[in-house]
């Protein structure tokens, strides 16, 4: 987990492979109309909002590889969406 006063970002990587029809929340049932494709590190993933009682944050799920996807989730607690998370996605970068 990283964090800072505005939020916190949980990090994990999933074993499974990025399917928009099973993605699922820890906290909730996602719905395929909740789902926005967005490029994180310039391969196709899925954010939506994910949380409950204003708690929560986005999520993204990015592809790894074909078994696996990493989970991004920004954990705030007055809002969704933060200059800050704006900054890491856009800047967001696998590296070898």
């Amino acid at each position: 987990m990283l964090f800072n006063d505005s939020f916190n970002i949980n990090i994990d990587v999933l074993n499974n492979g990025l399917d928009p029809k099973t993605i699922k929340s820890p906290i909730g049932i996602i719905t395929q109309e909740s789902l926005e494709e967005v490029i994180v590190g310039g391969r196709l993933s899925y954010r939506f909002r994910d949380g409950d009682m204003g708690y929560g944050g986005n999520s993204y799920r990015i592809p790894l590889d074909s078994s696996h996807t990493l989970l991004m989730w920004f954990v705030t607690d007055g809002g969704y969406y933060t200059n800050e998370e704006h900054e890491i996605i856009s800047n967001f970068k696998f590296i070898d």
